[in-house]
C-alpha cells in the first residue's frame, strides 16, 4: 500500500514495508499470518497468542541497576532474523522481512533501548512519558514527546523534503562500524547518545545545537543499521 506522504513516493517497496510492523503492531502472531501469510514459522509457534508491540523495544535503564523485562526487542529481533531464512512461501518471508527491516532500526534508535527510570523504578517508556512541548489546553495530551522528537532523528526527517535528499545526506557520512559485532553491541552503542537525549529539559524548547547534535548522531546511527541490515539478509 502507497503511503499518503507525498515525501516516501520515491522510497523502494523493500523499504515501503518497513512501515508493515507499526501498522499493525497490535495484532498477534497468528491474526498476522491468518490475514497476510501462508505457512507460520516453526520457531515463531510458542509465540502465536503474543502480540507484536513489544517487539519494539526494551526498557533498559540508562542509570542504576533497575529490573527490566526480557520480552524485549533484544530477544525478537534474532528469531524474527532465523523466521525470514525459515519461511518458503514469498508472503511469509516479506513479513518477517518487514519487522527485520523495522527492528533494526529501532534498536538504532537510543530511546527504543535505554530509558530514565525514578528512584521507584519505573521507567518513562523510553522517554513517551518525558514531555518537551506541553499542550496548550489542560484536557490535550503532551503536545512532543522526548521519545518522538527521536523517532523523528531530532527534525532531520520532517525537515527534509523527500528520500533523495536523506539518501544523499547519508552518503556523505563514513561508516566505521563492524556489522558482524553482536546484537548486544548495537544497544550498548546507544547508551552515550541516550544520555545526550536526555539532556534536555523538560517542558523546554531544546537549544539549537540540541537539534544539530541530535541529527547528527541520528544519521549515523541511521548508516550503522543500513549497514548491519545489509550483512543480516
Amino acid at each position: 500500500q502507497k503511503p499518503k506522504e507525498t515525501k516516501y513516493k520515491q522510497a523502494s517497496a523493500a523499504a515501503l514495508i518497513s512501515r508493515f510492523p507499526d501498522d499493525f503492531k497490535n495484532y498477534k502472531v497468528k491474526d498476522l499470518y491468518k490475514e497476510f501469510g501462508v505457512q507460520i514459522p516453526s520457531i515463531m509457534k510458542p509465540f502465536l497468542n503474543q502480540y507484536t508491540s513489544k517487539w519494539h523495544y526494551m526498557n533498559k535503564p540508562l542509570v542504576g541497576s533497575c529490573k527490566y523485562s526480557s520480552n524485549n526487542i533484544q530477544k525478537y529481533l534474532p528469531l524474527v532474523i532465523k523466521a525470514f531464512k525459515e519461511s518458503v512461501a514469498l508472503k511469509d518471508k516479506a513479513i518477517m522481512l518487514s519487522y527485520i527491516e523495522h527492528l533494526v532500526a529501532d534498536i538504532h534508535q537510543p530511546l527504543h533501548t535505554y530509558n530514565q527510570f525514578d528512584n521507584r523504578c519505573k521507567h518513562d517508556a523510553g522517554g513517551n512519558n518525558y514531555c518537551i512541548k506541553s499542550a496548550k489546553l489542560s484536557s490535550e495530551k503532551c503536545r512532543l514527546t522526548l521519545h518522538s522528537l527521536w523517532d523523528d532523528s531530532v527534525g532531520w526527517l520532517s525537515n527534509s523534503k523527500n528520500v533523495r535528499q536523506h539518501i544523499s545526506q547519508l552518503n556523505q557520512i563514513n561508516s566505521n562500524n563492524k556489522p558482524s559485532v553482536p546484537i548486544s553491541s548495537w544497544i550498548k552503542e546507544n547508551k552515550q547518545a541516550a544520555r545526550y537525549a536526555y539532556s534536555t529539559n523538560q517542558y523546554s524548547s531544546p537549544k539549537k545545537q540540541y537539534y544539530v547534535t541530535g541529527q547528527l548522531i541520528m544519521k549515523k546511527r541511521f548508516v550503522d543499521a543500513s549497514d548491519r541490515l545489509l550483512s543480516l539478509i
